[in-house]
Formats: C-alpha cells, structure tokens, sequence
C-alpha cells in the first residue's frame, strides 16, 4: 500500500517537551519521503514558525506543506509558496476584540507574523489550576488552548 501523505500536528505529537523532533522520527519521516510520501504539518502556528521544522525534514527537497494558523492558510514548501483560504482583517478584528474584552472574557487574533491574546485573570488562574493538576508540561504555554472539563472547572 502507497501512502500518499502523513498529516501531523506540531505540539505533542511531532514535537517533544523541548519542541524538538527526536532523531529517529526525523529519520523515519525522511525516508518516508524518499519513498514519494508528502508530510502535511499541521499546526495553529503560522508559516514563519513552521518553516524550519520543515526545513529540517527536508520538506523544501521532497515537497511538503504546512497547514497554519489553524486552517486558515497553507504553505507549500517547496514551491515557496503562501495560499490563504480565509481571514478577517485588523479593522474587522477590533471591533470584535473591544466588545469580547468589555464581556470579560478570553480573546484571540491570530495574524500570520504573531497572534494577540486577551486572558483575563480570572481565566488565567483557572487555567494555571488546570495545568497543575493535570501535570501538563511546564514549557507548554496556557494561552491558545480552552479551559478544559477537569479538576472540576467548566
């Protein structure tokens, strides 16, 4: 059986604690590729962050694309090439932001060179309770990921 792609997320998955690919699944991806797969990573970080985890697995010689900013947009690594599906702009944005931070809430904008995050703190502590109690890693960062149904937070 041919397999044509393998699509993976980043954090956890591809990466380890330290955000590094350990050395056997580099070069077990490789020769995937040497074998005509196409590797699809797949993250809510966009292209600028991506590009040298892809670069490392020599996705710009195989061929390869980054799946980014959670959808929105894919680059084609060898191509050099940006495709955006879909997004909002800045002066589309704010308004949203302004009345989502005035309900006291968590708030997120993800631009293609960075993202913006509003915790308040509130939620921010909820979230630290969250981390510690379900030993979450300690490089893993609380903004970006909702509070989850656990240690008796809804």
């Amino acid at each position: 059986m041919n397999i044509k792609a393998i699509v993976m997320d980043m954090d956890g998955t591809l990466l380890d604690p330290n955000n590094k690919i350990l050395p056997e699944t580099k070069a077990a991806l490789i020769a995937c590729q040497k074998q005509g797969t196409k590797l699809v990573l797949a993250s809510g970080r966009s292209y600028t962050r991506l590009l040298s985890y892809a670069k490392e697995l020599e996705m710009d010689v195989y061929g390869g694309y980054l799946l980014e900013v959670d959808g929105i947009a894919y680059y084609d690594v060898k191509k050099d090439e940006r495709h955006v599906l879909k997004q909002m702009y800045k002066e589309d944005v704010e308004p949203v932001y302004a009345y989502l931070m005035h309900k006291n809430c968590e708030t997120m904008a993800v631009f293609s060179d960075g993202l913006f995050d509003y915790i308040p703190d509130h939620i921010m502590e909820k979230k630290k309770s969250v981390k510690k109690c379900t030993r979450i890693s300690r490089g893993f960062s609380l903004d970006g990921w909702p509070l989850v149904l656990a240690c008796g937070y809804a």
